[in-house]
């Protein structure tokens, strides 16, 4: 199951609206931009705040600090496996393996932290 898709059922599971797919990817990278720099312990008003839409908003669709953790890093495995194919596509076997390797290891980072189950 991809990100979004984790996403709806979590709304359906809540009774609330799944985010738009504006706000899903503005939310997601906002967030994953916010957890890199400063941690899982991040601000989450300040995420909404970049996000450019309310708390309220925010909580709605990402109702505790672990989903909104959960949701971004089943984001970040996602990008990481579609962009495996264009990667592939489009540099050398060895470049191609150091990129996809940048990005795995920001996955790992984040589920390193001990915030991702």
């Amino acid at each position: 199951m991809n990100a979004k898709e984790w996403i709806a059922a979590y709304a359906v599971e809540l009774g609330v609206d799944p985010p738009t797919a504006a706000e899903f990817s503005t939310l997601l990278d906002v967030a994953a931009e916010a957890f890199a720099t400063h941690g899982v312990e991040a601000s989450l008003e300040k995420i909404a705040k970049c996000a450019d839409v309310g708390i309220g908003t925010l909580y709605r669709h990402f109702p505790t600090r672990d989903a909104l953790v959960e949701a971004v890093y089943r984001h970040n495995v996602d990008l990481l496996c579609d962009g495996a194919d264009e990667l592939r596509a489009t540099l050398p076997p060895d470049e191609a393996l150091a990129e996809w390797g940048f990005g795995a290891d920001e996955v790992a980072t984040l589920k390193a932290t001990g915030a991702v189950a």
